[in-house]
C-alpha cells in the first residue's frame, strides 16, 4: 500500500483523540494531584491514590461494555455523551472537600473514559486499518504519553501557582477540547458505510469487505496472554508515583514532576519507535527489548538515586506504556487472530486494567506504611520477569500450533 491519505488519516486523528483523552489527560496527569489533595483533605497519599484505583476498575468496565453497546449508528452520540458526563464529572472534583465525593466523581468520569478509551480506541482502528495497524496503535497511544509529558509540568505549575481545585478544572477544559476531533470530524465507526474498504484490505463489494478468518482459540494462550497484559499495567501504575518517589528520596517536587515528564516522552516516543521497529525486527523481539530497558529503568530509581540517573530511570521505564498498551493490541492479533480480537482483546484488557488499578493503590499504601517505595520497586521487577516469561512461552505455542 502507498501512504496513508484522506479520511485513513482521519480516522488516526480520531483515535488519537479518543485515547489521548482519555488516557493521556487523566490517567497520565493524575500523578501531579496526589500530594496536594492528600495535604488539603489531610489525608494519606494513599487514600487519594484509591480515587485513581476506583476510577481505574470503571474504567476497565467501560471498555468492556462499549463494544456491547456501541452500534455504527450510535457511535458519534456514545461519543458526546461521554465528552459531557467526563467533563462535568472533573468540574464536580474541583468541589470536593472530602474522600467519599472524590471516589465517586472518580468513578463516574473513570467509566464514560473507559467507555471512550484504548479498547473503542483500538477497535475503530482494527475497522479502519488492516496494514499499517501496529503503527497507527503505537501512534495513537503515544499521543497519550505525548499529552502526559507536556501537560504535566504545565499542571504542577498551575497547582503551585494556585491550587489543586484550578489544575481540576484547567484539565477539565483540556478533556472538552481533546475530545472533538472525534466528535466533529466526518468519521464513522467502520469505513464500509462511507463506502470505503479498510486500509490495506481489498475493495468494498456490494458494500462489504472479505471476511476475516477465524482462527480457533487455544486456552492456554489466552491464560499467557493474560498473564501478559497484567504485567505491564502493573509497572505503568509507578509513573504517576515518580513525584512522591522524588520526594522521598529528598528532592523537591520539580524533580519528581520533570521525572513524570520525561516518562510521558518516553512513553510517547517509545510507542511511535515500537511501530516502526516490530515492522523490521518483528513484534517477540521488539517486546523483549522493551521489557529489558524497563527492567533497567526499575534498577537505576531503585539503587541510584541521583538526580541524572531519576531521569535516565524514569525515561525507560517510560517505555512499560508500550508493553501495557500497543503491545496487548499486537501480541492478542498475534496470537488470536483479527477474528478473535473483539472476542478476547476487551476481556483481556479489563484485566490488565483492573490490575493497574490496584496495584496505583497498593504503591501508594505500601509508602504510608514503610514511608519507602523501594519494596513496591522491588515488586515491579518481579512483574517485570514475568512478562518476559509469558511472552516467549506464549509465542512459542502459538508457532507450534497451526492458524486454524
Amino acid at each position: 500500500m502507498g501512504r496513508i491519505r484522506g479520511k485513513y488519516i482521519l480516522a488516526a486523528i480520531c483515535a488519537c483523540s479518543l485515547v489521548g483523552a482519555s488516557l493521556g489527560l487523566l490517567v497520565n496527569v493524575a500523578g501531579v494531584f496526589f500530594t496536594p489533595m492528600a495535604d488539603d483533605l489531610h489525608v494519606g497519599r494513599g487514600s487519594v491514590a484509591m480515587a485513581l484505583t476506583i476510577a481505574t476498575l470503571v474504567y476497565a468496565f467501560g471498555g468492556l461494555v462499549a463494544p456491547k453497546l456501541i452500534r455504527v449508528s450510535t457511535y458519534k452520540k456514545w461519543v458526546i455523551v461521554c465528552t459531557l458526563v467526563i467533563v462535568l464529572s472533573t468540574v464536580g472534583i474541583s468541589f470536593c472537600r472530602s474522600l467519599i465525593p472524590l471516589y465517586l466523581f472518580f468513578g463516574i468520569r473513570g467509566f464514560f473514559a473507559g467507555f471512550t478509551g484504548p479498547v473503542l480506541m483500538s477497535i475503530l482502528v482494527n475497522n479502519w486499518f488492516y496494514e499499517k495497524n501496529a503503527l497507527i496503535n503505537s501512534i495513537a497511544m503515544g499521543v497519550s504519553g505525548l499529552l502526559g509529558a507536556l501537560f504535566s509540568p504545565i499542571l504542577t505549575s498551575i497547582i503551585e501557582a494556585s491550587n489543586w481545585q484550578t489544575g481540576v478544572l484547567v484539565n477539565g477544559g483540556l478533556l472538552l477540547v481533546f475530545y472533538l476531533p472525534a466528535i466533529l470530524l466526518p468519521i464513522g465507526y467502520i469505513p464500509e458505510t462511507q463506502g470505503m474498504a479498510p486500509y490495506g484490505a481489498a475493495p468494498v463489494k456490494d458494500g462489504k469487505t472479505p471476511e476475516v478468518a477465524v482462527w480457533t482459540i487455544i486456552p492456554i494462550l489466552v491464560v499467557l496472554l493474560t498473564l501478559f497484559a497484567a504485567t505491564g499495567p502493573f509497572v505503568t501504575a509507578y509513573p504517576p508515583h515518580f513525584p512522591g518517589i522524588g520526594g522521598s528520596y529528598g528532592f523537591s517536587s520539580a524533580v519528581g514532576a520533570t521525572m513524570l515528564s520525561i516518562c510521558m516522552f518516553s512513553n510517547s516516543g517509545g510507542k511511535l519507535i515500537f511501530g516502526i521497529i516490530s515492522e523490521k525486527l518483528g513484534s517477540l523481539p521488539s517486546m523483549l527489548l522493551y521489557a529489558a530497558l524497563s527492567s533497567l529503568g526499575i534498577l537505576l530509581i531503585l539503587l541510584f538515586p541521583q538526580t541524572i540517573f531519576l531521569y535516565l530511570g524514569a525515561a525507560l521505564v517510560g517505555l512499560v506504556y508500550t508493553m501495557g498498551s500497543v503491545a496487548i493490541v499486537v501480541a492478542t492479533r498475534d496470537l488470536v487472530g483479527l477474528g478473535n480480537y473483539n472476542k478476547v482483546y476487551p476481556k483481556v484488557y479489563t484485566v490488565a486494567i483492573i490490575v493497574n488499578a490496584l496495584s496505583g493503590s497498593v504503591i501508594g499504601f505500601i509508602y504510608d506504611a514503610f514511608k519507602s517505595y523501594r519494596i513496591a520497586l522491588l515488586i515491579a521487577l518481579i512483574f517485570l520477569g514475568l512478562m518476559f516469561v509469558s511472552l516467549i512461552l506464549a509465542y512459542r505455542i502459538r508457532k507450534k500450533r497451526p492458524f486454524t
